[in-house]
């Protein structure tokens, strides 16, 4: 019996289970930000980049043309300010790491047209000249109900 139960308990040890294998939380994807959601033509923008492998080279290139690189810090962050482009549009910004690294991060920078100084054509007229003749209107009426009453009140003269 001693053996039966010894050969059960031997049998039944592998499935009382073993603490879960240690992984390595997973690494946020890398991502662009852009410091401006809506940058005007030729004014600064500051792109950064997060999750690079730490002392890499990062390359940013804006549609394709290189515009500047930057070393990534001890946390994978990087970051270049650049000149916005001189047309109004979507441009496709892209982050790329040396091969070792092997990273890429892409995002979109929409580009704003600069806003009129030019003042709105006055339309329809202005409201504030009827109104006066109304006023006037009005005033003249209660003038001559006053006079009225006076009129109405004062004792007929014997002639």
């Amino acid at each position: 019996m001693r053996k039966i139960a010894l050969l059960l308990f031997a049998a039944a040890l592998p499935m009382l289970g073993s603490s879960a294998a240690a992984f390595a939380y997973p690494i946020n994807p890398p991502a662009i930000d852009i410091s401006n959601d809506a940058p005007q033509p030729g004014s600064n923008v500051t792109l950064s980049v997060n999750a690079f492998c730490p002392g890499t080279t990062v390359t940013f290139t804006v549609n394709g043309n290189v515009v500047g690189t930057a070393v990534a810090d001890d946390s994978g962050h990087a970051s270049l300010v650049i000149v916005a482009p001189a047309v109004v549009g979507v441009y496709v910004v892209v982050a790329t790491s040396p091969p070792e690294c092997g990273l890429t991060a892409t995002s979109q920078l929409s580009i704003s047209p600069v806003p009129s100084t030019v003042p709105l054509p006055v339309t329809g007229s202005d409201s504030s000249f009827p109104l006066q003749i109304g006023l006037v209107a009005l005033a003249a009426g209660v003038g001559m109900v006053s006079v009225a009453t006076v009129r109405r009140r004062k004792p007929a003269s014997a002639a």
